[in-house]
């Protein structure tokens, strides 16, 4: 459940290094969804109190924007970006983007997509040119847009590796990526190869952890 900002990656980390920092870091507010259903102030406190100053949203628990704002500025938190479904920001982009903007989130990112986008080559060109579309109003709106992916983005249709295809059929002006490690590693891919072979498509993580192939069971950091 963490997220972290690629960007800040040290290039020794990316030759493989160790040891690196890796700053800022902040945690995605699905992994506590349950306490978010139940007290959204007091678990944003709680985050805040064990050191996180960034998080993602992934939705806003019937609390206006206004006044999630107000929450984390008085807990001096960020949210440099929020997890939506594909429906709320094509078919209601503007109410996103005014939220977003209240937020103070720099990204809004579909968070998955239906199956059925995955069904052939045609409906990924199909969803990377609604990406495409997306990512422009985004921009014109002062924000940018991004996709999470899944394992389902590195399951072969026929024969084309749908991530691939959605990085070299979206403009890399309009279309960022968010990189799943954990769900790239249990999708049979290498994180890594990604982030070199495709500089600059990543500015953000989710960091996971996981046991040993070929179970990949996600589990704590560490």
């Amino acid at each position: 459940g963490v997220a972290a900002a690629a960007s800040a990656l040290p290039r020794d980390l990316l030759a493989g290094a160790t040891r690196a920092r890796i700053d800022p870091v902040g945690l995605q507010l699905y992994t506590v969804r349950s306490l978010m259903a139940k007290d959204v102030d007091g678990t944003l406190a709680t985050v805040a109190g064990i050191g996180y100053g960034e998080v993602e949203f992934a939705g806003y628990y019937n609390h206006e924007p206004a006044a999630l704002r107000a929450t984390l500025d008085r807990l001096k938190l960020k949210s440099p970006s929020c997890h939506l479904g594909l429906d709320a920001v094509e078919g209601g982009f503007d109410a996103t983007a005014a939220a977003a903007k209240t937020m103070g989130h720099e990204w809004v990112i579909v968070a998955s997509v239906p199956g059925r986008f995955f069904q052939s080559v045609a409906s990924l060109k199909e969803l990377a040119q609604r990406f495409n579309a997306i990512g422009k109003r985004a921009r014109d709106a002062g924000l940018r847009y991004g996709y999470h992916n899944h394992n389902v983005e590195f399951k072969p249709v026929e024969g084309t590796v749908p991530l691939e295809l959605l990085l070299s059929e979206t403009d890399p002006s309009l279309v960022d990526f968010e990189m799943d490690v954990y769900w790239v590693t249990q999708g049979g891919a290498d994180p890594m190869w990604y982030l070199r072979h495709h500089a600059g498509r990543f500015p953000m993580l989710h960091l996971k952890d996981a046991t040993a192939a070929p179970e990949h069971r996600m589990v704590d950091v560490g």
